[in-house]
């Protein structure tokens, strides 16, 4: 569902590096729900590991499913969005695009009062759970602050990683 282009809502690149980089994911997303033919999960998917890398894209792109889908089982009216592979209208935001990503932001800084006003005005008046569940889920998954996406590789498991936990002990032929 595209929505008009209007020039007085803000656009993509007034964004913080966070909400820029998820936004793609979500209106991919946001397709895959409204148009299961376009399999728009697999450019959702496409994107946020071309993003964040693949452990945390995919944890990412798992929770912007999960919160995604939240808001449109309780929402009386489907999300307006632009679509993500149209060049002239991606760049630009609709209401209920800027509401969802005003929500994570506020959800992110845990100011708890405009996220609830949000959530009221996206969903028609009452605080659905699945809606603040999955979204203090991709929060803490984004983190706090402004920090923009990274792809630097952070080992789980092996010498590289009991390195970087216990910086004062060195594997032999480590420097």
């Amino acid at each position: 569902m595209t929505a008009e282009f209007q020039d007085d809502l803000p656009r993509v690149s007034q964004l913080d590096p966070v909400n820029k980089a998820m936004l793609p994911v979500m209106r991919h997303f946001l397709n895959a729900f409204l148009y299961p033919e376009s399999l728009g999960w697999r450019s959702a998917l496409t994107a946020a590991i071309g993003t964040w890398g693949e452990g945390r894209g995919l944890a990412i792109a798992c929770s912007m499913q999960a919160f995604t889908s939240a808001v449109l089982r309780v929402r009386p009216v489907p999300v307006a969005y632009n679509d993500p592979l149209d060049i002239l209208a991606r760049g630009g935001l609709t209401s209920d695009e800027i509401d969802l990503m005003a929500l994570i932001v506020n959800m992110r800084a845990d100011r708890t009062g405009a996220a609830r006003d949000i959530i009221a005005r996206l969903i028609g008046g009452k605080i659905d759970t699945a809606i603040v569940h999955s979204g203090l889920e991709l929060c803490c998954l984004l983190g706090r602050g402004i920090s923009g996406p990274s792809n630097r590789f952070v080992p789980s498991y092996g010498p590289l990683a009991r390195r970087q936990r216990f910086p004062e002990r060195r594997c032999a032929g480590w420097r």
